[in-house]
């Protein structure tokens, strides 16, 4: 009988301590699982990239294109204008591109590489039959009234340093364009030009 008894608490004594080396085993192998890993290799991976940007330095972005004088916008834009009207230092304006168009809209640009006025004016005018480029050049050029024979279709009116584009609709035969400064007192016309014609 207590032969029995020994025999019955030495296996409850093996049962206890394969459960708890079993526990053991169970804890380590949580352990191991939740550890963190390192990946087996000399360095860690990331994607190719450029180089950071220094300190003092800001990274090129890509950004609008900005409305300024010689920028990347005037050429990209400028190059589906019918026509371009550029004031330039010294009271100078010129009108170029075509100057033989289809009635209807026409898209055009006006930049003004100058600083020395206020305002910088753009006045698009038919004359009655008969009159001439050279009879407007004759005209006074501080004269606040245009001729009582010419004709205004159009007025933009844009700032130093500018750069803008508009559009006109024009079914005449004949377009005449005059640039006009701000002075003190008044206005003075720079240019007058044209004929843009009209098919």
């Amino acid at each position: 009988m207590r032969h029995k008894q020994y025999l019955v608490r030495t296996l409850a004594l093996i049962m206890v301590m394969v459960m708890v080396a079993g526990c053991r085993a169970t804890e380590a192998d949580l352990d191991a699982a939740i550890a963190p890993q390192v990946c087996p290799t000399s360095e860690p991976l990331s994607c190719p990239t450029a180089p950071a940007c220094p300190s003092d330095q800001s990274c090129p972005t890509a950004s609008p294109l900005a409305r300024q004088s010689g920028g990347p916008w005037f050429s990209i834009i400028s190059s589906a204008t019918a026509f371009r009207i550029v004031f330039d230092p010294g009271d100078k304006c010129t009108l170029s591109g075509s100057v033989f168009l289809g009635e209807g809209s026409h898209y055009y640009g006006i930049r003004v590489k100058d600083q020395a006025h206020e305002d910088y004016v753009v006045i698009f005018q038919t004359f009655d039959e008969g009159k001439t480029l050279a009879d407007l050049q004759a005209y006074p050029k501080t004269s606040m009234e245009a001729p009582s024979w010419a004709h205004v279709l159009h007025e933009d009116y844009v700032t130093p340093g500018s750069t803008s584009f508009h559009t006109i609709d024009l079914s005449v035969r004949k377009v005449y364009v005059s640039c006009a400064v701000s002075m003190p007192g008044g206005a003075m016309r720079i240019a007058d030009l044209g004929p843009i014609e009209i098919k």
